[in-house]
């Protein structure tokens, strides 16, 4: 018997090797439908992180259009009350009617004032949207870079262990 193979050994040893395939195909099926998930995942982050960049950028446009019609209306402010001064200077026999013109640019004024705070308003919530945008893009880049590290450690166990069972 020195030299024979033993039959019941040998059928052993390949009845192992099987389960080992057989776990290790099982193990790699796995992987797989996990990657799919995780890319899907990631696919729908990269989603959200679209969505709010388009958000951000209308919200600048937004502040940066109310912007411009605050300008426009303290320029317009600013022209008016140049020429009441200049109205009350030049023309002192019109004083009533200076003054009835100067309550209706005042009434005008205070409109002003509340479109302005009104649009200083706007601003700020538009502001706060940016700033909440932002907040947003930044949690879903570190939720992406921890999900990358958390795979990447995956995938160095997983070599790892392949290569202990190729040993």
């Amino acid at each position: 018997e020195d030299g024979e193979i033993d039959w019941s050994d040998h059928a052993k040893a390949r009845a192992l090797s099987v389960a080992a395939m057989e776990h290790l195909l099982a193990r790699h099926h796995k992987l797989k439908q996990k990657r799919v998930e995780l890319l899907k995942q990631l696919e729908q982050a990269n989603g959200k992180i679209e969505q709010a960049n388009l958000r951000a950028e209308e919200a600048n446009k937004n502040e940066e259009i109310k912007g411009g019609l605050l300008a426009e209306k303290g320029k317009e402010l600013r022209r008016i009350e140049g020429l009441l001064e200049q109205e009350r200077i030049t023309h002192g026999a019109l004083m009533t009617k200076l003054k009835d013109g100067f309550h209706a640019l005042e009434k005008r004024a205070n409109i002003l004032d509340e479109e302005r705070d009104a649009a200083i308003s706007s601003a700020a919530d538009a502001e706060k949207a940016l700033k909440k945008a932002n907040d947003t893009v930044a949690s879903l880049k570190k939720e992406m870079a921890e999900r990358a590290d958390k795979e990447f450690e995956s995938a160095l166990k997983i070599q790892d262990f392949r290569s202990e069972i190729t040993r």
